[in-house]
């Protein structure tokens, strides 16, 4: 993962609570095996700061 994403990450996390993002992205052309991140998803999360449960995709 992209050292300036992980940080963003780690910004919005709080210590206490776990979060989680899906990533969606591109390979460019010239170079299938590199991904251009194009956007990150943090979908709404409930539940304790035990585990992790989130809306399940469509």
């Amino acid at each position: 993962m992209p050292k300036n994403v992980l940080k963003k990450f780690i910004c919005i996390a709080d210590m206490r609570t776990q979060i989680c993002g899906y990533l969606y992205g591109i390979s460019p052309p010239d170079n299938p095996q590199v991904k251009e991140i194009q956007c990150i998803v943090m979908p709404p999360q409930w539940d304790p700061s035990t585990s992790l449960s989130s809306v399940s995709s469509p």
